[in-house]
């Protein structure tokens, strides 16, 4: 496995998790306070969710050595 192509896997990885992280953060500010930046804080976790994954079934078929 290239080194290259293991930093964009990792990349894509941490990507997920600070979505993710965004995710339950802006559920639990909007819970605690009813206020709309908690609706920016998931929508803005979810586009990264989607981008972090994107990015990995872009990378992943790269790290099995497969062809397309």
């Amino acid at each position: 496995m290239a080194t290259s192509s293991k930093r964009l896997y990792i990349f894509a990885i941490i990507i997920e998790l600070f979505g993710i992280s965004l995710c339950s953060a802006g559920l639990t500010y909007e819970f605690v306070t009813h206020a709309d930046f908690g609706y920016i804080l998931m929508s803005t976790g979810s586009t990264l969710v989607a981008g972090g994954s994107l990015l990995f079934a872009k990378v992943a078929p790269w790290l099995r050595g497969e062809k397309h």
